[in-house]
């Protein structure tokens, strides 16, 4: 298991612009009498239960990982236990047992999340990864990827489905252990090229994450300020900080969900396509011609801006397992979800890595004359606004229904991926699917504010006519 000392390389492949239909991810599944359910795709989720119920849970899980994994060839798997510990117990039991049924182990302890990607690249022959984390609720999750890619929901299907079986497995797996912080850091440091130093000031949901941070941008030679916060309290604190520190720009990084948002010099928050910008700018300007890939929430003005940087466009949905194929199969540079998760395999891994995009980003401001702020000024104008819908299975079945009749909108180009969006001329809008607790976001944006609103009115007057009972609760 020795790591290799190698860059991660990508080759730009050129091409054309094309809208890429993609099945919408399937909601949450429950397959024969197993209590795990399968979620998002790449994950599987069991609810608070019993310690003793949780432990036969686990067992089944691994019996089911195992049947998989002794059959074909993922027949290792690099392990992590995410977070700040709650999930350590889960990760050592699924561990022991998996070892038990003759599947080989590298333990990476607590690895977060980009490090756990950087360990499918070197660390294990077989690209695969297992980690573990428990949310507030008590909810316990398990992700897999396979291939160095997330796995979809056939992946988990076949492992529920093999975790009630009956064959007898037995065996004897070899374990190691790895650190792979350092490994990760000074892969970071080799990378990545500051013209000056910066003042950085990061924070997140999660203390791992703040930890690589502080050991990675120091190997930058960036000073850097942590703190560890909600992404509203990063909100509303961030121009405070900014100030008080003297940085530069602000991250804040959500481990949960991969995401990252961006706040410039005086603490505003930049949109999640302006960092993607950014970027696509700097990728397409050393490799012109390659492509980009886009998710159903990207701006009009996405599209437009990879054209003048010289590059191609496509839309995939924007779960990471498609998002990840998409890139590999296109030889895409750069992906992003418009929603804080960030894919870059230019001169990276290509996975879900926001705190590398960050990286990359400081690269760019310290390569740059300007602040951040004055390079966003420079990016396209896009006006956008996001209607939060919460509890509202009735006004999300309305308004799909209209959305997805083109009679309503003449000449508009409708597209029914991850919900539905509607685009016309100079503005757009997109409605999400309803998530588990039955809420979803209806995004506007237009070329600028005017067009942008036009189409708030036409939505909200023809909700009006035919669902008077109803009211879109616009901002």
């Amino acid at each position: 298991h020795r790591l290799r000392q190698k860059r991660a390389v990508s080759e730009p492949v050129a091409q054309a612009d094309e809208a890429e239909e993609v099945p919408a991810e399937q909601p949450p599944e429950r397959i024969h009498q197993t209590p795990w359910t399968v979620t998002m795709g790449s994950w599987v989720t069991l609810p608070p239960i019993s310690a003793a119920e949780e432990t036969k849970a686990i067992k089944e899980l691994a019996r089911g990982i195992a049947s998989l994994s002794l059959k074909g060839t993922s027949r290792s798997f690099a392990i992590s236990a995410l977070g700040e510990g709650s999930a350590q117990g889960p990760k050592t039991q699924l561990s022991k047992t998996l070892l038990s049924f003759g599947v080989d182990i590298v333990d990476l302890s607590g690895a977060p999340l980009p490090v756990v990607h950087m360990a499918t690249h070197y660390a294990t022959t077989s690209g695969s990864a297992l980690v573990v984390k428990r949310d507030n609720a008590g909810t316990l999750w398990v992700g897999a990827l396979v291939n160095r890619t997330w796995v979809a929901s056939s992946f988990w299907q076949n492992v529920l489905s093999a975790s009630i079986g009956t064959e007898n497995l037995a065996g004897d797996g070899r374990s190691v252990k790895f650190s792979l912080e350092q490994e990760y850091c000074d892969r970071l440091a080799g990378d990545i090229a500051m013209a000056d130093s910066l003042q950085l000031l990061m924070a997140s949901n999660d203390m791992p994450i703040l930890n690589l941070a502080q050991q990675g941008l120091e190997s930058m030679l960036c000073d850097i300020e942590v703190h560890r916060c909600s992404i509203d309290d990063a909100t509303s604190q961030m121009t405070q900080w900014l100030s008080d520190s003297n940085s530069d720009v602000g991250f804040f990084i959500d481990a949960d969900a991969s995401q990252l948002t961006v706040f410039d010099e005086t603490g505003k928050r930049l949109l999640d396509d302006h960092v993607l910008m950014l970027l696509i700018q700097e990728s397409l300007a050393r490799h012109p011609g390659s492509d980009v890939l886009l998710g159903p929430r990207a701006s009009r003005s996405l599209p437009a801006f990879i054209t003048q940087c010289g590059g191609a466009s496509s839309i995939a949905t924007s779960a990471p397992q498609v998002i990840q194929k998409e890139m590999q199969n296109k030889g895409a540079l750069v992906g992003g979800d418009s929603a804080g998760a960030v894919y870059i395999r230019d001169r990276w891994l290509g996975s879900n890595d926001p705190f590398y995009g960050a990286a990359r980003l400081a690269e760019i401001i310290s390569n740059s004359d300007s602040k951040l702020s004055a390079l966003v000024e420079a990016l396209p104008t896009i006006s956008t606004s996001v209607v939060r819908l919460l509890e509202a299975e009735v006004l999300h079945a309305a308004l799909f229904s209209l959305l997805r009749d083109d009679t309503n909108f003449p000449g508009a180009r409708i597209t029914l991926s991850e919900g539905v969006r509607v685009d016309f001329a100079d503005s757009s809008v997109h409605l999400e699917p309803l998530d588990a607790e039955g809420a979803a976001s209806l995004r506007f944006d237009g070329d600028d504010v005017e067009c942008r609103q036009r189409l708030e009115r036409l939505l909200t007057d023809m909700l009006a006519r035919k669902h008077p009972d109803l009211v879109l609760p616009l901002p």
